[in-house]
C-alpha cells in the first residue's frame, strides 16, 4: 500500500521498484500558486543613444587639389602683407631659387636660398591654433573689398584649399622698417610635395652656400695671379 498519494505502490514480492513520481505543475503562473504579486520581468534594455558628432572640416590627406589644377599650384602667406594665402604658380631652379607666379591681382614673389634661416613642416591645426591666425581672420574680415571676389574668397585666404603646409622663416632683404624676419607660409596639394619643397630648401641653401665659397675662392686666386709671385731681397 502506498504511504501517500504521491508515491508509488511497492508491490510485495515484485521485482522492481517504482521510484517517487511528481505531478506536473498547473498551468497558473507561480504567483498564483503562491498567492503573491511577483515582480514583473524587465523588459530588455534599449541600446543607449549616440549623440551625433559635429561634422568638422574634412580633407584628403593624398591629395587636396581641386580638379583642374596643376601639381605645382600652391597657396603663399607673407607675413609683410594683410591679402591672407594667395594661388601661385611655383617654380623652383638653381638660378632663381624659388619664384612664385602671382595666379592674382597681387604681384609675384622670388625668395632666394641665401635668404632661407629656417624652413620646417607644419601642421594645420597648429596653424589655427596660432595667435596670428585669429588676428589675419579679424583683419581679412573687416574688408570689405575682398568679399565681392568670386575666383578666391575670404575663406581661401583664411583657410587655404591646400592644408599641407611649409613655414619658412627668411630675410627681409626688402624691408624698410619692418622686422628682418620674414615669415612665410606655403600650402600645397599633397604630403609628398611638402616634404620635397622642404628637401629642394635645405639642398638650394647648400649649394648657393658653396657657390658663394667657391666664388670667393676664385677671386682671392686671381688676385694672387694678379700681383705675381712674392719677390725676396
Amino acid at each position: 500500500m502506498s504511504c501517500c498519494s504521491l508515491c508509488s505502490e511497492i508491490e510485495e514480492g515484485s521485482s522492481f521498484l517504482v521510484a517517487s513520481s511528481f505531478l506536473p505543475l498547473p498551468e497558473d503562473t507561480p504567483q498564483a500558486i503562491l498567492g503573491t504579486q511577483m515582480p514583473e520581468k524587465p523588459l530588455p534594455a534599449l541600446p543607449e543613444t549616440v549623440a551625433p558628432k559635429i561634422q568638422r572640416r574634412i580633407f584628403s590627406r593624398s591629395c587636396c587639389g581641386r580638379p583642374g589644377e596643376p601639381l605645382n599650384k600652391v597657396c603663399l602667406l607673407v607675413s609683410t602683407d594683410l591679402e591672407g594665402f594667395l594661388p601661385y604658380k611655383l617654380i623652383i631652379s638653381e638660378d632663381k631659387g624659388f619664384n612664385f607666379t602671382s595666379l592674382s591681382p597681387a604681384p609675384d614673389f622670388l625668395l632666394e636660398p641665401a635668404h632661407l634661416i629656417k624652413v620646417q613642416r607644419i601642421s594645420f591645426e597648429a596653424w589655427e591654433g596660432d595667435r596670428s591666425f585669429g588676428l589675419l581672420c579679424r583683419t581679412l574680415e573687416a574688408r570689405r573689398d575682398l568679399k565681392v571676389a568670386p575666383d578666391w574668397s575670404i575663406e581661401d585666404r583664411i583657410r587655404p584649399p591646400y592644408i599641407h603646409l611649409v613655414h619658412i622663416v627668411a630675410i627681409d632683404s626688402e624691408g624698410k622698417g619692418l622686422p628682418p624676419d620674414l615669415t612665410i607660409l606655403v600650402g600645397v596639394q599633397t604630403e609628398a610635395l611638402a616634404e620635397e619643397l622642404v628637401r629642394s630648401c635645405s639642398l638650394l641653401k647648400k649649394r648657393q652656400a658653396l657657390r658663394e665659397v667657391n666664388r670667393a675662392l676664385g677671386g682671392a686666386r686671381s688676385l694672387c695671379e694678379e700681383e705675381g709671385p712674392a719677390v725676396e731681397k
